[in-house]
């Protein structure tokens, strides 16, 4: 069934929303904005547990990269636009002391 949601019923659902924005909006303003929510959708919530699961281990994305591949707003918070890097792939020279002061930051041992 999920492969039905997501072939079929669910591209279509969007375009009928985004057809539907597009008409409210040119009546009523450009802040209307009709979605679709497929949080109710049972056979969906395997998918969103593999996303997740796969989205928390991709330290490349930014938080809110991340928010927004799950279906939710960003966060307005600069931190949340900075991909975080594993201490597994930091190279072991990074804090060294030439590479501190060339990017000038105290060296954190003094």
């Amino acid at each position: 069934y999920a492969s039905m949601y997501n072939r079929a019923i669910i591209p279509f659902m969007t375009e009928l929303a985004q057809g539907l924005t597009n008409f409210l909006a040119k009546r009523y303003g450009k802040t209307i904005r009709v979605e679709i929510d497929t949080s109710w959708v049972n056979e969906l919530q395997r998918d969103r547990s593999q996303m997740a699961a796969w989205l928390s281990q991709a330290w490349w994305l930014t938080g809110n990269e991340k928010r927004k591949e799950m279906g939710f707003d960003v966060i307005d918070d600069p931190d949340m636009d900075v991909p975080l890097f594993p201490m597994n792939s930091i190279p072991s020279d990074f804090a060294n002391e030439k590479n501190l002061n060339e990017r000038g930051m105290p060296d954190y041992r003094t």
